[in-house]
């Protein structure tokens, strides 16, 4: 498949209109992050991640640190392990609450979420505003933030050269360019492997999270390992792998459809909300996963309030899906700002909705068989 990148590269390089997305796309990632990292920054942290998104080079140039030291403001501190991955040294943090580290609970094994960075981001901040790690606290259960690669050459040039992001098919950045030449799907499984061999994972309990790109990334592995993800709950992302590779991805899927939770602000201005001639488009994509699940055609659609604020959002729920599961779009019409939209994380104030709990509630309904 190179081939048909370069071909669409070369046509970049004569001017093509339709091309454009290429540019404009990168520029708005990296203006998104470089918004969340103010409003990280404004917050009583105790930590500065200015560094961790944006290195010497300036705001437009992000990179990411992989050490001991760059998540210690955390309680407990997660561990740090590097391994090799498919010819590539590949990192994670695993975080364990304190309701866990101090002993088996109550209720035994506890699950797993596998928390994924967006394009331009990184493990570390993915840490600081997904939320995860706050419910993980409240509600026992382990996270790992995977690294994705942020060292590698793009075909389109210095726009993508660097920037970290994931293989979840043909969006966006180098890794996705160099396909099964960076098997994220094969990392994501070595990282569960080796976090199911302590003593409190419950294995039939494991969650696919992420947020744009590392949402996209989930929900390619609700496809390419049915059988290891109980349910995908992500946020700013939509399936976007290549046709033909969804199409062989399918059957194991068939045997066992993973429950899919969306969440995606309306007037998102990275990943498209409607669809266009580029992205799928978040409703198209909940009904691409209902057919998939063989669900009753039309979802429930439910208008709600927050109470204290009035902010509104809406839930596209499929139903009568095959093996009982459901599939779930979180709507929210009421963040105008572009990069906020593409950002609905209540713990950077772009909205008064817990997004995070709310796909918690969703997806800790759903166990392996």
């Amino acid at each position: 498949m190179r081939w048909l990148l370069l071909l669409v590269s070369a046509a970049s390089a004569r001017g093509e209109p339709w091309l454009d997305w290429q540019a404009n796309l990168t520029a708005l990632s990296r203006q998104a992050m470089a918004h969340v990292k103010r409003d990280i920054l404004s917050k009583t942290v105790g930590y500065e991640i200015g560094t961790e998104l944006n290195g010497e080079g300036g705001d437009d140039t992000p990179y990411c640190t992989l050490d001991n030291e760059t998540l210690a403001w955390m309680s407990p501190e997660p561990a740090l392990t590097c391994k090799m991955a498919g010819g590539l040294e590949r990192c994670w943090w695993t975080w364990v609450p304190t309701s866990v580290a101090e002993g088996a609970t109550p209720e035994g094994p506890v699950p797993l979420v596998v928390d994924m960075h967006g394009l331009g981001a990184c493990a570390s901040t993915q840490a600081w505003y997904s939320g995860w790690r706050q419910i993980a606290e409240r509600e026992g259960f382990v996270v790992v933030w995977p690294q994705g690669t942020y060292d590698l050459h793009s075909f389109w040039g210095e726009m993508w050269d660097g920037v970290p992001g994931w293989n979840g098919g043909w969006c966006c950045g180098a890794p996705a360019e160099y396909m099964d030449d960076v098997p994220d799907t094969q990392f994501i499984r070595q990282v569960i492997a080796e976090t199911v061999r302590t003593d409190y994972i419950d294995e039939r309990r494991i969650y696919a999270a992420g947020h744009s790109t590392g949402c996209i990334m989930a929900q390619r592995l609700a496809l390419d390992a049915p059988e290891l993800i109980a349910a995908v709950g992500c946020h700013s992302g939509q399936e976007m792998l290549f046709p033909l590779h969804a199409y062989h991805s399918t059957p194991g899927y068939r045997a066992r459809p993973v429950p899919i939770y969306e969440v995606h602000g309306v007037h998102d201005g990275i990943v498209r909300y409607d669809q266009t001639a580029f992205w799928p488009g978040s409703e198209e994509n909940m009904v691409t996963w209902a057919n998939r699940s063989r669900c009753e055609p039309e979802p429930v659609v439910t208008a709600s309030v927050n109470p204290d604020s009035g902010e509104r959002f809406v839930t596209h729920t499929y139903e009568g899906c095959k093996d009982g599961i459901r599939h779930a779009l979180l709507a929210l019409p009421d963040i105008t700002n572009w990069w906020a939209a593409h950002c609905p994380f209540i713990t950077l104030g772009y909205t008064t909705i817990d997004t995070t709990q709310l796909a918690w509630d969703f997806i800790k309904e759903f166990s392996q068989p």
